[in-house]
């Protein structure tokens, strides 16, 4: 039995992305909002900010820990296809 695809199941279909997506960005890992939350909430801790190189080396290794992730899934799917 195929399901036909209506204007309701799209619109339901993209909402869903759309707050899944929110949702995940809200993790507390660097490179995603809820890390820079985390980075703001550690410094808030410490009434001072961190090092800027620190940070930058925060963003940047959180930023290619999520794009290495994403490549390494997308071939897991391509090859699973």
């Amino acid at each position: 039995a195929t399901k036909v695809w209506s204007a309701r199941r799209g619109l339901m279909l993209a909402i869903s992305l759309s707050i899944a997506m929110g949702l995940f960005n809200l993790l507390p890992f660097p490179g995603l909002d809820g890390g820079r939350l985390c980075i703001e909430a550690v410094q808030a801790a410490r009434r001072r900010r961190l090092p800027t190189r620190s940070l930058i080396a925060i963003q940047v290794t959180g930023g290619l820990i999520l794009l290495a992730a994403w490549l390494l899934l997308t071939a897991f799917e391509i090859y699973r296809w």
